[in-house]
């Protein structure tokens, strides 16, 4: 037997850590088993954890059995047994853990399938967070209208008790200052005489009727195409055969051709619209005989035009409160394509038709949804100049008369008579002076000056004296109507246009006593200015000054014939000074006072 055979063999003891209670029940090692199948010799795998020193308890155990485990731990000629423990082995070749660490973590592989959630999680989230914001924008929206409308109550009862500037002053101190915008909505509809009138052309609300049926003689022959839905003729027009069939048959009927004038004002399809337009603006012969006053005042009824309108009396036509809301769900389409269609027609039309067009679009400019949508208003500036161009030349001063009388006596407030005005382009001979004609005659209250030249009734000394009306003095004795006033002003501009005034045949003197006399006009324009006190949210009497200064300003830059000259601080100092009459008096006492002998 060899000596290492000799050797007694050691008693395996558990350490310290093992019996520990705070030590885990499993062992901190295991041995792997000897292999007997292969005849080389096999490695012994052994697996240590080296105690962390500040779990030990120094003070428990002894210290020669730990050296006896030591020794049988690291001989290299046997390998120790297996411990057998009732508690579950560890698993083979795991990496040791520091008691400090005992606890198992479990990592997922990177290639474990995972499973998937039937629904994004965070686009769930976002989509909750989205509705929420939309919300809580609705709810901020309802206070505010509601918010706005309190204001406006408060100011309208402020206003009764303090007067206009204590109602900004005190809700504006309630309310820190806040949703000024909303504050100076209110005080505009507070303030009297802001816009207290409001003409609407257009019927509110308003159901366009339903679409006219097809002729039914229209139905077989050559126009058989316009048979059907509205999705087949509208093929049927896109096609271009209905052109083709217009050609060979030298015109549309009677009946058809007032079925598609309706057409063009009641259609849905724009398609369609712009289609049956080509087609009757190619029979000229029929624009003459078919559209009369009567048939004109059918298709002004169609797109919602207003029945006492356009009937032909000369009565006082009906306003409405300014504050109130009009036109909320009013389709402009057919309106624009009516528009464009008496541009069309405006040069084959007859004197009579052409007359009463442009009184019913004159009347349609006073409503303020001429003004405030830019679309329509290009359509309506391009109608009227083409329909003032097909008037002829010796009904102009006729026409012109019977269109004042018909404003004159539909409107009784200047600041609804302006409007028709602002209409009127003046890039155009007949519309500029069609415009000028009409502020005359609103100005002087007259209507009769509608029709004689404004180059021959209008001068300067007129307006100079119209300035000293009772609508234009400003004092604490009168109550001004701002809208008025502002009014006034913009005709009294109009009227007096570039004091056009042909100069060749004028002397030097007669130029001088022009400019003098707008020199002055612009003085009184000016000391109206100063009289007006606009502190606080007085935003009528704004209005009416800031159109008074800048009416100033254009008065002296523009109608005067050479710019006023600027004084020079220096011209008294350089120029020659007047004799005195006094002076030879005064030397001949000096000489004779100094030619006394003294004593």
């Amino acid at each position: 037997m060899s000596p290492a055979n000799q050797l007694p063999k050691l008693r395996q003891t558990p350490t310290k850590a093992q019996t520990s209670p705070r030590s885990s029940p499993r062992p901190d090692y295991v041995d792997l088993p000897r292999l007997t199948s292969s005849p080389s010799p096999q490695k012994k795998f052994t697996q240590q954890v080296i105690p962390a020193s500040d779990e030990e308890d120094l003070d428990a155990g002894d210290s020669d059995s730990d050296m006896e485990d030591l020794l049988a731990r690291f001989d290299p000629r046997k390998t120790a047994p297996m411990e057998t423990s009732s508690a579950a082995p560890r698993r083979i070749f795991e990496t040791p853990k520091a008691k400090r660490h005992m606890t198992d973590q479990f990592y997922s592989s990177p290639l474990t399938i995972q499973s998937k959630h039937a629904f994004d999680m965070k686009a769930l989230a976002e989509d909750a967070e989205s509705d929420k914001r939309v919300e809580e924008s609705s709810r901020r929206h309802e206070e505010e209208l509601a918010e706005a409308a309190e204001i406006a109550r408060e100011l309208a009862a402020a206003k009764r008790v303090d007067g206009n500037d204590q109602a900004f002053l005190s809700v504006v101190h309630d309310r820190g200052g806040s949703n000024a915008h909303k504050v100076l909505r209110a005080v505009q509809r507070a303030e009297s005489g802001h816009g207290d009138a409001r003409f609407c052309f257009f019927k509110d609300p308003y159901s366009p009727p339903a679409p006219d049926p097809v002729p039914k003689k229209m139905c077989t022959g050559p126009w058989r195409g316009f048979a059907g839905s509205a999705s087949a003729r509208e093929q049927y027009l896109v096609s271009g055969i209905p052109y083709t069939v217009l050609q060979k048959c030298g015109g549309l009927a009677d009946e058809l051709f007032d079925w598609m004038l309706s057409q063009i004002c009641g259609s849905r399809s724009r398609l369609m619209q712009i289609e049956y337009l080509n087609l009757v603006t190619m029979c000229s012969d029929q624009i003459e005989t078919r559209i009369t006053p009567d048939r004109l005042r059918d298709l002004f009824n169609l797109i919602g035009s207003r029945e006492d309108i356009t009937s032909s009396t000369q009565d006082e036509l009906q306003t409405n409160a300014a504050d109130e809301e009009t036109y909320r769900e009013k389709d402009w389409g057919s309106v624009r394509m009516f528009l464009q269609l008496l541009a069309v027609l405006a040069p084959h039309m007859a004197v009579e038709s052409v007359k009463y067009a442009l009184s019913m679009l004159l009347t349609m400019a006073a409503d303020d949804v001429i003004l405030r949508n830019v679309e329509i208003l290009v359509e309506h500036e391009d109608a009227v100049i083409a329909l003032l161009a097909a008037l002829p030349l010796p009904s102009w001063d006729g026409f012109c008369l019977d269109t004042t009388k018909r404003l004159y006596h539909n409107f009784k407030s200047q600041h609804v008579r302006i409007k028709v005005l602002m209409c009127l382009p003046i890039s155009d001979a007949r519309s500029h002076e069609l415009r000028r004609r009409l502020a005359t005659a609103f100005l002087f209250d007259d209507p009769s000056l509608g029709g004689e030249n404004p180059e021959v009734t209008v001068t300067l000394r007129k307006m100079i004296a119209r300035l000293d009306g009772p609508d234009f003095v400003i004092n604490a004795l009168t109550k001004t109507d701002w809208d008025e006033l502002r009014a006034n002003v913009l005709l009294l501009d109009m009227a007096i246009d570039d004091g056009s005034r042909s100069w060749a045949a004028a002397g030097l003197v007669d130029e001088k006593q022009f400019n003098a006399e707008v020199d002055q006009l612009a003085d009184k324009l000016r000391e109206t200015w100063r009289r007006i006190n606009d502190s606080g949210m007085k935003i009528a009497r704004t209005d009416a000054k800031s159109v008074l200064d800048w009416v100033g300003q254009r008065i002296q830059h523009q109608v005067r014939t050479k710019a006023k000259p600027k004084k020079n601080m220096f011209d008294e100092f350089l120029k020659e000074p007047k004799p005195d009459p006094d002076l030879p008096k005064q030397q001949d006492y000096m000489k004779h006072f100094l030619g006394k002998p003294i004593g």
